[in-house]
């Protein structure tokens, strides 16, 4: 693994990520390849070059990035038919992004029943 191979990958996931907020994009397209890139970024940083902890700060920002984007992503794209296909480890969190549960109408009765119920 080189430092600057990982530097490349880290600024072609900055561009990847910054595309995800742009309405005219390819949505589905950009989101799949914000995950093949933090995977290559991965496979990076398993080299454990000691330089490349530099840029863990980096990364850690812009993985908060993309975990912000997670739900509309959960929600756009098959993301569950994508891990069939690539079955990436559990530890691989950006394929697991999860779409928000529905809040159903009569759970926000709850506090209702229970007081009720008391």
């Amino acid at each position: 693994m080189s430092y600057l191979d990982l530097e490349k990958a880290l600024d072609h996931y900055i561009t990847i990520l910054k595309a995800l907020k742009d309405p005219d994009s390819h949505f589905e397209d950009t989101c799949l390849n914000a995950l093949i890139v933090r995977d290559e970024i991965q496979s990076l940083l398993e080299g454990h070059s000691p330089s490349a902890r530099k840029l863990l700060p980096k990364l850690v920002t812009l993985d908060n990035l993309l975990k912000q984007q997670g739900k509309a992503i959960a929600q756009a794209v098959p993301l569950d038919k994508w891990r069939e296909i690539i079955n990436p480890p559990k530890s691989a969190w950006w394929w697991y992004l999860e779409a928000p549960k529905p809040i159903r109408s009569w759970n926000t009765l709850d506090w209702l029943c229970e007081a009720l119920a008391v």
